[in-house]
């Protein structure tokens, strides 16, 4: 073993050479471990008092391990600023999150998979849905790369559809109400029904968007 190659971990302060980085700090698996990072690195909470809870949760244990009162404090505004942006719940699609706000909703697509997931998503289109008229440049723009945030009042409904062919999979509908009807205007979010918790939280996610959407037009 080669000191030269070992890093300080930012919480303990022990020299490893493994280590995990979370927005720019660098801790040991150990540390990794006490914080339940894999609970919540993604950041997937049915609500915000979920992810408060676990907030608190990080606080408390990076407290017990006597971490620097800085790292404690930069642990604890990774979820703050979720709460700061009005954070309201979050889902995980397949190769996707979505992340639903107070005045806005955020679809992030892995942009690794994001060639399988268009091919999928317009197999089910044309087989399950029966929807025509698009080319790979329209899907494109329908599961756009990166984050994308889009603003409920831009918007004129969401749908939740699954295929005939194929139950356990469904396919979140989002509507710009500039030009509804236009391929060019939609947008996806594509989910697997893999267990009964996964298609509890897409409905739930799917109203909530709805509601904003409708109470964004009446203001």
């Amino acid at each position: 073993m080669n000191i030269d190659d070992m890093v300080m971990c930012g919480g303990c302060h022990r020299l490893v050479l493994n280590t995990t980085k979370i927005n720019g700090m660098t801790f040991c698996q150990r540390c990794i471990t006490q914080l339940k990072f894999n609970r919540w690195k993604k950041f997937i909470f049915s609500s915000v008092d979920e992810l408060k809870m676990m907030r608190d949760d990080v606080e408390k244990v990076s407290q017990e391990l006597r971490f620097p009162k800085q790292v404690t404090m930069n642990l604890v505004r990774l979820f703050d600023d979720y709460i700061d942006l009005g954070f309201i719940q979050s889902v995980y699609g397949v190769s996707q999150q979505m992340f639903i706000y107070k005045d806005h909703f955020e679809i992030k697509t892995d942009d690794f998979f994001r060639k399988t997931l268009m091919d999928t998503v317009s197999g089910m289109l044309q087989k399950d849905l029966k929807v025509d008229g698009f080319n790979s440049n329209t899907l494109s723009k329908m599961i756009p790369q990166g984050t994308i945030r889009y603003e409920y009042k831009d918007y004129e409904s969401v749908k939740l559809s699954t295929g005939r062919n194929r139950p356990l999979d469904c396919i979140v509908v989002f509507k710009n109400k500039n030009d509804p009807y236009s391929l060019d205007n939609v947008y996806f979010f594509f989910a697997h029904y893999a267990l009964p918790e996964v298609k509890e939280r897409i409905n739930n996610a799917a109203k909530a968007i709805q509601e904003h959407i409708q109470m964004s037009n009446k203001a």
